[in-house]
């Protein structure tokens, strides 16, 4: 059986390099890529479960013709807590604007519309306006 292959970004990271390790010692092969380009040797993975990891996969994702695949939107909320820095909540905007301490939300899926940015104390249905970064 072939062992999988994770394909890294050409960007080198603390999380890449610990990746290229983790997957050397399970016996996986490791390919870091030059450019945003799918060599030729790496056109052919038929028959090889194959990760892709790092910023613009998509790009070589079609070439492969692989899937990315999207997690649930609350995933964050089921990593155990020792693995985090933080206190992570999923829930709505309405109810993230009745929250007295100061926190930072971040959308689940790419949005419509530009982002907005509120102090703590704001209301966002009642007193905030969107900050454009154009």
């Amino acid at each position: 059986m072939t062992p999988p292959v994770l394909i890294l970004s050409p960007r080198i990271s603390d999380d890449t390099v610990k990746l290229w390790r983790a997957a050397g010692r399970m016996g996986w092969d490791v390919e870091r890529l030059a450019n945003w380009r799918l060599p030729f040797e790496l056109s052919d993975q038929r028959g090889r479960d194959v990760v892709l990891y790092g910023g613009l996969m998509f790009l070589i994702a079609e070439e492969l013709d692989v899937a990315l695949l999207e997690p649930p939107l609350d995933w964050l909320t089921t990593v155990p807590p020792q693995h985090l820095r933080r206190e992570i909540t999923f829930t709505t905007l309405a109810d993230a604007g009745t929250r007295r301490a100061r926190s930072s939300s971040r959308p689940t899926k790419r949005p419509s519309r530009p982002a907005s940015m509120t102090p703590a104390t704001c209301r966002p249905a009642t007193c905030c306006r969107p900050i454009h970064p154009y």
